[in-house]
C-alpha cells in the first residue's frame, strides 16, 4: 500500500511491510484540461509528479507487530 495509507490499513488489520526488492516501478503520466483548474488534492498530485519526488527519503512507518 502507499507509505500514506499504511496506518490505516495496520488499524484495519492489515500487516504492512516495506518492500526492499524488486523494485517497483511504474511511469505515469498526468493529463488534464488546461481551461479546467485542478481540485487542491489534483494541483498537489500534479506538483509532485511535475516538480519530482526523492521517494528514497520518504521514512515507511516500521512494522510495530511480532512474529
Amino acid at each position: 500500500v502507499p507509505t500514506r495509507c499504511i496506518q490505516q490499513m495496520q488499524e484495519l488489520g492489515a500487516r504492512c511491510l516495506p518492500l526492499y526488492a524488486p523494485q517497483v516501478q511504474r511511469r505515469v503520466g498526468l493529463l488534464r484540461l488546461s481551461e479546467h483548474k485542478l481540485s487542491t488534492a489534483a494541483q498537489a498530485l500534479s506538483d509532485v509528479l511535475l516538480h519530482g519526488t526523492d521517494w528514497r527519503s520518504l521514512a515507511l512507518p516500521q512494522d510495530q507487530s511480532t512474529e
